[in-house]
């Protein structure tokens, strides 16, 4: 599941499951949890994150993008939490190397990487 309303609604039907032993294990990555956007209020953060205490206690996985949502889901809803850190290691990638009309050989070239993505004010 991903995204609060998701995560609300699948951790809502995992009930069903909840107390059986065979039945699917279910994940929730929020990649940014409601309760802490800055632009909604504290009104809204305040029922936001009454919300995701009540649902805290079904049983699933939270799966954190960063250390810091995987510290704030600890400390707010479950130690089940797993962080799957979304951040890349520059130094990994290997320089980007480009055959031109003006060169036969490869030569160096500036490396881009982009990456697609709600922009909004963060915790």
């Amino acid at each position: 599941m991903h995204s609060s309303k998701a995560g609300a609604l699948g951790r809502l039907v995992s009930l069903a499951w909840a107390l059986r032993s065979d039945g699917p294990r279910w994940f929730f990555s929020p990649h940014g949890l409601s309760f802490l956007q800055r632009a909604e209020g504290r009104l809204k953060n305040g029922i936001f994150l009454t919300i995701e205490k009540i649902l805290a206690g079904v049983p699933v996985t939270f799966i954190a993008c960063s250390k810091s949502e995987g510290e704030e889901i600890r400390r707010h809803l479950s130690g089940n939490v797993v962080v799957v850190n979304n951040a890349v290691d520059l130094s990994k990638i290997p320089p980007a190397n480009a055959l031109t009309p003006q060169s036969p050989v490869p030569t160096p070239r500036r490396l881009r990487i982009g990456t697609v993505g709600r922009v909004c004010l963060g915790a």
